[in-house]
């Protein structure tokens, strides 16, 4: 009885155990058709839009490395220690969007369809979002 009963409490703590770690992953946030809204109230041309997401992008709290991947698409990869996240950045004059592409060692998984990863993933991207958002102001 005594060995069931400490079978059953290991098989319960493996199960919790398991469960944890799924609970704090943060479901993926990307952001569509973020306005562009620049200092002076003009328009900006679509190149001096992905030139501010490129800016802000190198040169903000957190450097990410940028290529532009075709005309009107920006890709950004953020990389610190052995974690890593890559997201797709498309924009116009009139808008941008920032779309999770992938990631290393940061637990990215999908259940019920629902693509969660890593909390740090959403605060690092809002963080960059704010970098753009900054930099279109001095357009």
């Amino acid at each position: 009885m005594k060995q069931l009963r400490s079978a059953i409490v290991l098989i319960a703590g493996l199960l919790i155990s398991f469960a944890v770690p799924a609970r704090d992953l943060a479901q993926i946030i990307d952001h569509e058709n973020v306005p562009v809204v620049t200092g002076s109230g003009k328009m900006a041309s679509a190149d001096a839009v992905g030139a501010a997401i490129a800016n802000a992008a190198r040169n903000g709290k957190r450097v990410w490395a940028v290529t532009k991947v075709a005309p009107d698409r920006l890709q950004a990869t953020y990389t610190v220690r052995q974690h890593s996240i890559a997201v797709n950045i498309n924009y116009s004059d009139k808008a941008y969007s920032i779309r999770y592409l992938s990631s290393d060692n940061m637990k990215f998984g999908e259940v019920d369809g629902v693509k969660r990863i890593h909390p740090f993933y959403n605060n690092w991207v809002e963080e960059l979002k704010r970098g753009i958002s900054a930099e279109l102001t001095r357009l």
